[in-house]
C-alpha cells in the first residue's frame, strides 16, 4: 500500500486531482463464482483444441496434473452452468465499467502482499491445484479488469532508497477508465 500512496504523492505533485475511494467491484463475488465455470471450461477446450490441431489425444501424462484436474472439473460443467458462469462475468464486467463515471485513473497495488517467491505458485504431489489456489489469492486487485478488458498496467513506484522487497514491493497498478481516456499519467 505504500507504493499507492508514493504514486499518488507523486501523481498530486505533477498537478493530478487526486482523491481516495471506494471501488466497490473488488469485492463483487461475481467474479469468483462466474470464474471457476468458465476457467475450467476453458481449460477442457485448450486440451479438445490442442487434440483437433495435432491429431493425438492429450491425455494425463501430457499435461501437469493440475491441468488435468482443471479439465475434468470443466468437463463436468454443464452448458447451463457454464452461461451462468459467464452471466456472472459480464455482470462484474459492467459493474466494473459503470463505475468509472467521472475518473480517469484509479491506482490499485498489484496484489494484496509481497510478490511471491519462485516457486510459491506451483502444485505438488500431494497438492496438484496448490499453484492455482495460491494464485487466486493474488489476483484480486486485477481480476475486474481482466474480466472488464479495461487497459492497465503495472509500474514501478519506489521511494529513492527501495525499500526491503519483503515489506513493499513498489508496484501499483494503474487501469484507466473504459472506451476511450487511456492517455498515460505524468
Amino acid at each position: 500500500m505504500a507504493a499507492v500512496g508514493r504514486a499518488a504523492a507523486a501523481l498530486a505533485g505533477l498537478g493530478h486531482t487526486v482523491e481516495p475511494t471506494d471501488f466497490a467491484p473488488l469485492d463483487d463475488e461475481r467474479l469468483q463464482l462466474g470464474f471457476l465455470a468458465c476457467f475450467t471450461s476453458w481449460v477442457a477446450r485448450e486440451l479438445d483444441e490442442w487434440t483437433e490441431w495435432t491429431g493425438d489425444p492429450v491425455t494425463e501424462a501430457d499435461v501437469e496434473a493440475a491441468t488435468w484436474i482443471v479439465a475434468e472439473m470443466g468437463r463436468a460443467v454443464s452448458a447451463a452452468a457454464y452461461l451462468a458462469g459467464l452471466e456472472q462475468l459480464r455482470g462484474a464486467a459492467r459493474t466494473t465499467i459503470d463505475w468509472w463515471e467521472g475518473t480517469d485513473v484509479l491506482l490499485t497495488p498489484t496484489l494484496p502482499e509481497p510478490p511471491p517467491r519462485l516457486g510459491d505458485v506451483v502444485g505438488t504431489a500431494d497438492d496438484p491445484l496448490r499453484g492455482l489456489v495460491r494464485a487466486g489469492e493474488l489476483v484480486g486487485f486485477t481480476q475486474p479488469f481482466n474480466v472488464s478488458g479495461q487497459p492497465a498496467i503495472s509500474a514501478a513506484w519506489l521511494p529513492p532508497r527501495p525499500p526491503k522487497l519483503a515489506d513493499d514491493p513498489g508496484v501499483v497498478c494503474q487501469t484507466a477508465r473504459p472506451h476511450g481516456g487511456y492517455s498515460s499519467v505524468g
